[in-house]
């Protein structure tokens, strides 16, 4: 019998936490964004597989401030 009275095994509960803490790390500039008021440049490379342009558009969205401005350099990856 696993956690809870589940048949979970602790390596299934483990990974189903760090997954739950992937998501949080993930929405988590989404949710404060809006009370970003400073002026910001989000910057993203097109060959990114990491963050990629489409998220780094959603933060760039998500941002408060009124004086931002998204850029992305075609040929490059992450950092």
């Amino acid at each position: 019998m696993g956690v809870n009275g589940t048949s979970a095994t602790p390596f299934s509960v483990l990974e189903s936490q760090t997954q739950a803490f992937a998501f949080a790390r993930l929405i988590w500039p989404f949710r404060i964004g809006s009370r970003i008021k400073a002026p910001a440049l989000v910057v993203d490379g097109a060959l990114d597989v990491l963050v990629g342009a489409p998220r780094a558009k959603l933060l760039f969205d998500a941002l408060g401030s009124t004086n931002k401005h998204f850029l992305v350099f075609p040929f490059n990856s992450h950092g």
